[in-house]
């Protein structure tokens, strides 16, 4: 993966411990102390906390580590310049109230998960979205993306996942390698190529979300994938637009679906629970509790 062989890493902004109970402002106030932080960092650390406002990382071309319950929370980290910032997750960590901001540019991803952790993203708005380059690989330009080592578990909940050229969500790989299982909870995605909600490991699971096309974006692509072994939709309301059928089951996946509402399937038959495949009634207003704006994600809203 492009992400991995980066020389230019950086860990700022991050605590240690799964449950290290801090509040925005006292983490805020921690960001000066961090060994690893640069001095500018440290400076624009220090300000957020006088001003109470989450920290802005300005792009730098870097990539951060995040492992052994390291915790990334109120930030907002800035594409305006032009630049890529990865956050690739190794271990267990907490990634919660994190805002990316402006156009993503290049053929790295914002955020990638790999190793065997007990990983959770929270609250993040990725709702800019990403303008394809012309160089690309096959796994670049995913608003997150589950690498197909992940053997560990992975829940992502409340983000609002917009306008990725290659999958909002791309977490079907680790069924081909770790075998790490996937849980999308309460998300909203719209308007991403391939599909907004990409799964397909064991018991992984896509709970209460959103996903549709508008044709008012960049691109518009499946709203669901399932693509692997015994995967369950539970919950949810997804609408495809022009591209035709929100559902789309590669092969012989064994999807069950159940309490939605959507208006079809594509490629293979899903075992049914109570489903509304009609596409009436279908609502994709975005819920209340997924931010919309890199502000909105980095204050905790």
């Amino acid at each position: 993966m492009a992400q991995n062989s980066r020389t230019n890493e950086t860990k700022p902004h991050t605590t240690t411990g799964r449950n290290s109970g801090l509040t925005r402002r006292s983490y805020v106030r921690s960001l000066a102390a961090v060994a690893t932080a640069t001095t500018a960092i440290g400076a624009a650390g220090t300000a957020a906390a006088q001003s109470g406002e989450p920290e802005v990382i300005e792009a730098a071309g870097e990539t951060q580590t995040l492992e052994g319950g390291d915790v990334l929370e109120n930030v907002i980290i800035d594409f305006s310049n032009g630049n890529y910032h990865t956050i690739t997750v190794t271990g267990d960590a907490t990634i919660r109230n994190v805002g990316f901001k402006g156009t993503h540019e290049h053929d790295q991803n914002p955020i990638v998960v790999t190793g065997d952790g007990e990983v959770l993203i929270e609250n993040v708005y990725l709702g800019d979205g990403c303008v394809r380059p012309s160089s690309v690989s096959s796994h670049g330009q995913v608003g997150i993306f589950a690498h197909r080592e992940f053997s560990g578990e992975l829940t992502i909940r409340r983000c609002n996942i917009q306008n990725w050229p290659n999958n909002g969500v791309y977490a079907s790989a680790p069924d081909k390698g770790g075998q790490g299982t996937v849980h999308i909870e309460n998300c909203y995605g719209k308007n991403n190529y391939v599909s907004c909600f990409r799964i397909g490991s064991s018991g992984s699971t896509i709970t209460d979300s959103i996903a549709l096309n508008d044709g008012e974006g960049r691109y518009t692509g499946r709203p669901v994938w399932l693509w692997g072994s015994d995967v369950t939709v539970d919950g949810g309301q997804f609408q495809s637009g022009s591209y035709g059928g929100a559902i789309h089951i590669k092969g012989s996946t064994q999807a069950t679906v159940k309490n939605t509402v959507h208006d079809g399937y594509s490629g293979s038959p899903a075992t049914e629970e109570n489903v509304d495949a009609s596409g009436a009634g279908i609502d994709t207003s975005i819920p209340d509790d997924i931010p919309r704006s890199p502000e909105e994600a980095a204050g905790g809203n």
